[in-house]
């Protein structure tokens, strides 16, 4: 059984992410558990406990982002130019 903190954080980095397949919460806790005992002087495993008690709390954190809309279509500009025309043009030589 692996003795390094970072090594099980990582691990439960991976089930904490709501959009993998492997995600499970519990697994998580398992391995972050083994972190903070095995390791618990690696900040790293403090954090992601945390990051799993916002998880449980909050089930919609879980859910995955929504899908952007697509941009509706421009709406015609009554300026048919680019830019408006500079207010103090320069005089040409």
């Amino acid at each position: 059984m692996p003795k390094s903190g970072e090594v099980w954080c990582e691990g439960a980095r991976i089930f904490l992410n709501p959009h993998a397949a492997c995600f499970d919460l519990h697994v998580a806790r398992r391995l972050l558990n083994f972190a903070i005992e095995f390791t618990p002087q690696y900040g790293d495993s403090f954090i992601e406990y945390l990051r799993l008690q916002m998880l449980v709390h909050a089930p919609e954190a879980r859910t995955p982002f929504p899908t952007r809309a697509p941009h509706p279509a421009p709406s015609p500009h009554p300026n048919p130019q680019p830019y408006p025309p500079h207010p103090n043009p320069s005089p040409k030589p």
